[in-house]
């Protein structure tokens, strides 16, 4: 009798133990990282892949299913590829505030911005009239004015970020046309201000 209740002891531990096993085995689909994401730029869906990671790991992953809502989103650190997505590393959704529109600015060249740059940022606008080699000193005088200030709502950095960098700006409506028409004849430039965190 003895050894048929130790018989069922063993099955029993097994069983369990069986169960421990499946539970710390079971995997769910999650999104990392498939290329080195900056702080401040926004997340692309290149930028995503999924992976299949334990749960219970006690970190706030993101679920795949998730990737439609990521996508556009800001990262708020550094995110390095092959990492696995944390929903407190995505910065909250910049809107405009009263009296505000929302402008895209490609900036190119030595337009391009500091690589610093990142969504919450105060920046001045700058028209640059002359020649924007003459900051180099390779041309004539350039002329600049600034038109005013805006909020950086989102960085893009193209795949050659040296070259060109797509941002989101959140300006006065009354501002608006000028920096839209200094935009298109490619005549912005950005100063980031002072005092950002």
């Amino acid at each position: 009798m003895r050894a048929i209740a130790l018989v069922m002891v063993a099955a029993l531990g097994a069983a369990g133990s069986a169960a421990l096993v499946a539970d710390a085995g079971q995997r769910e689909p999650v999104l990392v990282l498939a290329h080195t994401v900056p702080a401040g730029a926004v997340i692309t869906s290149s930028d995503l892949a999924v992976a299949e990671v334990a749960t219970g790991s006690g970190l706030e992953v993101v679920p795949a299913a998730m990737r439609p809502e990521v996508v556009g989103r800001t990262a708020s650190v550094t995110l390095v590829a092959g990492s696995v997505l944390v929903s407190g590393h995505l910065a909250e959704r910049l809107a405009p505030g009263p009296g505000e529109s929302v402008l895209a600015v490609v900036l190119k060249g030595p337009r391009v911005p500091p690589a610093s740059l990142r969504a919450g940022d105060q920046v001045q606008i700058v028209y640059t009239a002359g020649n924007v080699e003459a900051a180099r000193g390779d041309g004539p005088a350039q002329l600049a004015t600034v038109l005013g200030q805006a909020r950086v709502l989102s960085v893009e950095h193209t795949a050659d970020s040296a070259s060109s960098v797509h941002v989101s700006l959140s300006v006065g409506s009354a501002l608006a046309p000028a920096v839209a028409g200094a935009a298109a004849a490619e005549r912005v430039s950005m100063v980031v201000l002072p005092g950002q965190p």
